[in-house]
């Protein structure tokens, strides 16, 4: 219902492609989020506690080392893979399990 009330197919794409789907809500990415990338993980988000949803590294980071989230790691349903591929969203990146 959400994605229906966006302007155009582009901003759907757009919202999905800074979404994730993890204990069964979607999170659209609105902080530092953006600024991660998908690799080996050395930072990992935290689901409940003080900050729901934050993000907290699970290692000394090097000034100017990458922070990196195993976006395979988050919970991919049906329907949200079907939406993603829908309105094309980059979806094809990474493995999603069980796809």
């Amino acid at each position: 219902q959400f994605l229906a009330t966006l302007d155009s197919d582009r901003c759907r794409k757009d919202w999905l492609d800074h979404c994730y789907h993890s204990g069964g809500t979607v999170n659209y990415i609105l902080d530092c989020g953006k600024l991660v990338n998908h690799g080996e993980q050395n930072i990992r988000v935290v689901e409940d506690g003080p900050h729901p949803l934050s993000s907290y590294a699970i290692k000394d980071i090097k000034k100017g080392e990458e922070l990196l989230d195993d976006y395979g790691s988050y919970e991919y349903p049906a329907w949200f893979v079907d939406i993603c591929y829908e309105f094309k969203a980059d979806m094809d990146y990474f493995d999603i399990p069980g796809q």
